[in-house]
């Protein structure tokens, strides 16, 4: 993997990444190996699925996902390594849905925090603010740096604002899981149905326990 940086302006970087298939190839097996030996395939007794036929349903998505994580990766390890001050987070120059096998190539625009020569003076007046902080003030901070930073746990039932962790599986016109090549079955999904745009299907989520299946349309839920 080789890594080029391109000086847009002062406070604009691109960084382009030029990744191998041999960077991601063994990951992207030993991630297919895993599912077939952990997670139970609908046709199959669990660990004795083809690692063809795990290929032909999960790889695409898998080398998609695999290669993904590894450029990031790669581009959060540069801006360390090279101590770059940035501002926000690293953004695709172009956004894919899939990316296919075989050598390619990935740019990130980087927005870097500009250098402020600020020097005060005895002469500069500036506002004091005196702000009486409620116990409903404390109370709503608490409850959010609880959120942000507590850590995750499977919860008995579904809340109002759970992140719901589970296999996502495409369904044919009968009902059942679409097993055809291109179909979405992604093992390690996440949705968060709080923010739905259609709350009916966010309501489909109501009472759901873990082991429990929702049938639900993503299309609807985005909008």
């Amino acid at each position: 993997m080789n890594i080029s940086k391109e000086e847009i302006s002062p406070v604009e970087l691109r960084l382009t990444v030029a990744i191998a298939e041999n960077d991601y190839k063994d990951d992207v097996t030993k991630k297919l190996k895993e599912i077939g030996r952990t997670h139970v395939i609908p046709g199959f007794r669990k660990g004795h699925v083809p690692f063809g036929e795990l290929k032909r349903r999960f790889g695409k998505q898998l080398t998609s996902d695999v290669i993904n994580d590894t450029v990031y990766r790669a581009v959060i390890d540069y801006i360390t390594e090279n101590k770059l001050n940035v501002m926000g987070h690293p953004m695709p120059v172009e956004v894919k849905e899939a990316f296919e096998e075989g050598d390619q190539e990935f740019k990130y625009d980087l927005a870097l925090i500009p250098t402020l020569d600020i020097k005060p003076s005895a002469d500069d007046h500036y506002p004091f603010y005196e702000i009486e902080v409620t116990d409903e003030m404390i109370d709503e901070q608490d409850t959010n740096m609880r959120k942000r930073f507590g850590s995750q746990k499977p919860g008995e039932e579904m809340t109002a604002d759970a992140v719901v962790k589970g296999s996502l599986m495409q369904l044919n016109e009968n009902g059942d899981v679409n097993t055809n090549e291109g179909a979405i079955q992604v093992t390690d999904g996440i949705v968060f149905p709080l923010y739905f745009k259609d709350k009916e299907e966010t309501a489909k989520f109501d009472g759901k326990k873990p082991g429990d299946k929702v049938v639900f349309n993503p299309n609807k839920a985005a909008g």
